[in-house]
């Protein structure tokens, strides 16, 4: 006979004592009692208290559970789902409250010491309702195109905007603010996209060759999306789509749409008046003219409806109480919004909806309409005028914009709107921008405008002052354009002053500079093209006399005289005498020689000046007025700055050369050549006042001459010894086969105690120094190839030493890694040590181990590819060395091929 067990949990939440146990078997006629089953008070864990007792659907507060019994770990679960985080203590229980659906959950507390759940103080399972319910929908009716701005009430939202979603309908109602217990947000557009491809079926030449669907019935408000696409192989078939006046017909109709024609494509068209047909064609979509495929639009009226409000948080949905009794909210502080149907609309609202549900009203009489748009482009000085209906009287309850920029609304009554671009928003110009219109709260306007340009608004950049208007005839004067639309940087602008262009010096969205070009006496146009957003557009001229400027002598300052004429280097008073400086300092600039003169004093008459070095030779005077330009230099006139040489220090340096000198004095210019004994001394720095050069060496001798040449002139001859006393010496190397990392002792004379101001290199190769002294010098040796490498000393302000002390490097071989692999090679392998170079030749087994030149190879690391099993050898330059590091090849490492399937393949021919 086989035994069968009942698995069951015990029935919950009652009173301590003893209670049967019956087994209801088949019709319930029939049980067996068996043993009876006790609930025990004292084994039993007690919930005292729960915090919060309420949560919203997206749960995250911190629940706490005091009482006692829990024993240290434990299992929660709130309804049917587990808490693994929950942190248990015997009288503490704390976890973050999941998200969960609306309704009433309960709690159970699990401790690992117990038989069964807790209880509270009834002997009940205490419980957590989950609140997210709706109570109040306004308005409850708005326009056909979407737009109104719609306030849910209720609780149990929470905060977190990205996981709350609402719809009206099928349409997004766009979440703008949230809280527990509202939720604002704007209902998008109602329109649909209605999509037509080219891949309908020709009769001829089949699919790809047809629009589909061919004949579409579309609403007001739908979006059309055309999209043409192109087999690779076809060539020059360039379809677009363009409105016609009829099928049979490729005229474009006024302002008809049209799109740019390529292989591929994807153009948009929004219909805006009800029982129209449209006719497009597809252009022609060939050089021949003889292939196009044509289609048809029904425009029929967008109709009212009622739309379900849906809400949902963390992807449960709300429930609705639409009996709550809770007030439509009042209306906002500020611009207050319109509540009532346009005046004047006598259509009836529509009806039906679900009696449980809130629902909103999608309805003509709030539905805004736009006639017509005054201009098609424009400038951030012009107003914009919008006839139709629906609109408030109140400005600020009207939205209009042209693309994504605020057109800021001047004046409104319900049939009309004033607005203009406000050049503080910095509107993007050049390209044509859809207007669209919303009033608040009635919702979007719908665009009854026909035409593709006429729904359009472009604007254009302008200028609307030039300053200075009158220049001189040597331009280069600062001129200042201002107006808006400037978008963009100085290699997006042009700014043309007659035939020649403004070079741009700044550019913001209302202010332009340039440096104006020269002109002989006369009126020249200034003209700003910018290009921005995919466009070029000319500005506008709005200067209430004309965009011109004046080249005029009256307008030339001139220069007649300049004392003194000759400069040596020292601080000089330079006083410039002519006409038209006028008396701002700050406006003045100077140069003698493309050198600046810092400007002290201007008068009329006068300007005053001081500098130090020109540049030697003989130099231009030049007296620019920021913003008029440049003066005329009337007598031509010229300076003369001397070749004045003041010193040369050092005096003395090595006999190797190396010596950094200084040679101090006038004039000195980019072209400066220095040479010593006829030999170049390298020049590593240029002033107007200094050379910096490198002396070359030269046998010891007193009184070796310097000649320096710059800007053509020859300045007078200087001195310079090279002293076997000031000539740093190396006279041995202790530890002459130094490996990388390891110190190298050089001794001698005349070095620093300053270790800074040594500085030595092995092989040009830099040996950081450690230690220093006037005899001795300790450095670390860097990583070379081996070989015999010249060690070379630099003293800061002597030179170099002498470089016939040479140390050797050799190879070593420290290490190889790994150091076992398979039998049949090709594994990378490191080798580290020392002294390998370009030359240096890896071989196992008496084969090479080929370098892999996807890695980094240096003195103290070679990376090969194994050949066969070895002692490792490593050799440079004929050099050969046998190294006891080995290499091992195992067979347990070697991957092998037991069979290849299939074993022929096939041929093919291409």
């Amino acid at each position: 006979m086989a035994t069968t067990f009942l698995v069951s949990s015990i029935p919950q939440a009652l009173p301590a004592g003893v209670y049967n146990v019956k087994v209801d078997i088949g019709d319930g006629t029939q049980f067996v009692q068996l043993t009876n089953i006790q609930y025990d008070a004292s084994t039993t864990p007690t919930i005292t208290n729960i915090s919060p007792t309420t949560e919203g659907a997206v749960g995250g507060s911190q629940l706490t559970i005091t009482g006692s019994g829990f024993s240290d770990n434990g299992t929660l679960r709130i309804g049917d789902k587990e808490l693994p985080d929950a942190v248990f203590t015997n009288t503490t229980i704390t976890a973050t409250l999941p998200s969960m659906s609306q309704g009433v959950k309960k709690v159970w507390v699990f401790a690992s010491t117990s038989n069964g759940a807790a209880v509270n103080s009834v002997n009940q399972i205490p419980e957590i309702e989950y609140l997210l319910k709706v109570t109040n929908v306004f308005p409850k009716s708005g326009s056909l195109f979407g737009g109104t701005r719609v306030t849910i009430t209720g609780v149990g939202f929470g905060t977190n905007e990205s996981l709350t979603e609402v719809k009206v309908g099928d349409t997004d109602c766009d979440v703008d603010s949230a809280s527990d217990t509202v939720i604002e947000c704007t209902i998008q557009d109602t329109g649909d996209v209605v999509e037509i491809t080219n891949q309908g079926i020709h009769k001829v030449h089949g699919k790809g060759y047809g629009w589909t669907p061919k004949n579409a019935n579309v609403k007001v408000g739908d979006t059309i999306r055309w999209t043409w696409t192109t087999y690779f192989y076809i060539i020059n078939f360039n379809p677009c789509v363009r409105q016609t006046v009829n099928l049979t017909s490729m005229v474009l109709p006024d302002d008809g749409f049209i799109s740019a024609a390529s292989p591929n494509g994807v153009f948009e068209y929004r219909v805006s008046k009800s029982n129209v047909t449209y006719y497009y064609s597809s252009c022609w979509i060939e050089e021949y003219e003889i292939i196009r495929y044509i289609g048809t639009l029904i425009v029929e009226e967008k109709p009212q409806s009622v739309e379900e409000v849906t809400v949902k948080v963390g992807g449960f949905e709300a429930t609705y109480d639409v009996n709550s009794g809770v007030s439509d909210p009042s209306a906002p502080s500020g611009c207050s919004e319109i509540r009532t149907p346009k005046t004047g609309c006598t259509t009836a609202p529509p009806t039906g909806g679900a009696a449980d549900k809130f629902n909103f009203l999608l309805q003509t009489c709030f539905t805004p309409v736009v006639d017509s748009f005054s201009t098609g482009d424009g400038t951030t000085s012009d107003s914009i005028t919008i006839l139709g209906e629906g609109f408030s009287s109140t400005p600020c309850q009207n939205e209009v914009y042209i693309g994504k920029d605020m057109c800021t609304v001047q004046s409104s009554t319900e049939g009309q709107i004033v607005c203009s671009l406000d050049a503080a928003s910095s509107p993007l110009v050049c390209k044509p921008q859809m207007f669209s219109v919303r009033v608040a709260n009635r919702g979007n306007a719908n665009i009854e405008v026909s035409g593709q340009n006429a729904r359009r608004f472009v604007l254009y950049p302008m200028i609307s002052g030039i300053s200075p208007s009158s220049v001189s005839i040597n331009g280069q004067g600062l001129l200042t354009i201002t107006g808006s639309g400037f978008q963009g940087d100085e290699n997006s602008i042009v700014v043309t002053v007659g035939s020649l262009t403004c070079a741009i010096q700044s550019v913001t969205y209302t202010e332009i500079t340039c440096t104006m070009p020269a002109f002989s006496a006369s009126n020249q146009l200034v003209e700003v093209k910018v290009g921005a957003n995919g466009y070029v557009c000319d500005a506008k001229c709005e200067v209430s006399q004309s965009c011109e400027i004046t080249y005029a002598l009256a307008s030339t300052p001139e220069m007649t005289s300049v004392a003194p004429i000759s400069f040596d280097g020292t601080s000089t008073s330079v006083t410039i005498t002519g006409q038209g400086f006028g008396t701002d300092s700050s406006n003045v600039m100077v140069t003698i020689g493309g050198a600046d003169c810092t400007v002290s004093a201007v008068t009329a008459q006068t300007v005053t000046c001081t500098i130090t070095n020109v540049p030697v030779g003989s130099q231009p005077v030049v007296v620019l007025l920021k913003d008029i330009g440049l003066a005329t230099n009337t007598n031509n006139i010229q300076i003369t700055s001397q070749a004045i040489i003041s010193s040369i220090t050092p005096s003395e340096g090595s006999i190797h050369g190396g010596t950094m000198i200084d040679i101090a004095g006038n004039g000195f210019t980019n072209d400066t050549v220095v040479t010593i004994d006829g030999a170049t001394c390298q020049i590593r720095l240029v002033t107007l006042s200094s050379v910096k050069c490198m002396t070359p060496s030269h046998a010891a001798q007193t009184g070796v001459a310097v000649n320096v040449v710059a800007n053509g002139v020859n300045y007078p001859a200087q001195m310079f010894d090279y002293n076997t006393a000031a000539t740093p010496q190396v006279n041995s190397i202790t530890f002459t086969m130094p490996h990388a990392g390891e110190t190298v002792f050089i001794n001698g004379a005349g070095f620093s105690s300053d270790q800074t101001k040594n500085k030595v290199t092995i092989n040009t190769v830099d040996c950081p120094v450690t230690s220093s002294s006037p005899t001795e010098v300790q450095c670390t040796a860097p990583a070379l190839p081996d070989g015999t490498h010249s060690v070379l000393v630099h003293v800061e302000g002597k030179g170099l030493s002498n470089e016939d002390e040479t140390v050797t490097y050799v190879i070593t071989l420290s290490a190889i890694n790994p150091t076992q692999g398979s039998v049949g090679g090709g594994q990378k392998v490191t080798l580290t040590g020392s002294g390998f170079g370009d030359t240096t030749i890896v071989e196992i087994c008496n084969q090479e181990c080929e370098r892999d030149e996807s890695e980094v190879q240096t003195a103290a690391q070679i990376i090969c590819l194994v050949p066969q099993a070895s002692e490792v050898q490593n050799s440079q330059s004929g050099r050969r060395k046998r190294n006891p590091i080995t290499y091992t090849y195992m067979e347990s490492l070697t991957p092998s091929i037991t069979n290849v399937t299939p074993r022929r393949g096939e041929l093919v021919e291409e």
